[in-house]
């Protein structure tokens, strides 16, 4: 039993449209997916496959969840946006911060030559 104020309501809990109950603006909410994909949009929950197919890791941007196709310790910081580097590739082997915007570099510790990072 779950209450809205003082009037209790009854929630299918354990169905698969009922995994998980979130609270928005004081009411109850049924969720169809585990606690651990629950994440709040402007203070609204909702369901992320974090973990699966095309939304490996959950980042908020702007106080928004999104989803990333990568690992957390790929995602770096362009322009403000977070964004998938492809770290460990030929071409992107160590990401380094330039004027706070992340950038690839293909070897494997760039050096600063006259201001800059180099390999």
């Amino acid at each position: 039993v779950f209450y809205y104020g003082i009037v209790p309501l009854c929630l299918p809990i354990g169905t698969p449209a009922c995994l998980t109950v979130k609270y928005q603006d004081n009411y109850p909410v049924c969720m169809p997916c585990k606690e651990k994909h629950v994440f709040f949009d402007n203070g609204e929950p909702k369901c992320f496959n974090e973990g699966g197919p095309g939304c490996l890791t959950v980042r908020y941007v702007g106080g928004v969840p999104t989803c990333f196709d990568c690992s957390a310790d790929k995602i770096f910081t362009v322009d403000d946006k977070p964004q998938c580097f492809d770290l460990g590739d030929e071409d992107c082997k160590t990401v380094k911060y330039v004027d706070q915007n992340a950038k690839c570099f293909e070897c494997e510790d760039p050096e600063v030559k006259d201001g800059e990072f180099k390999c």
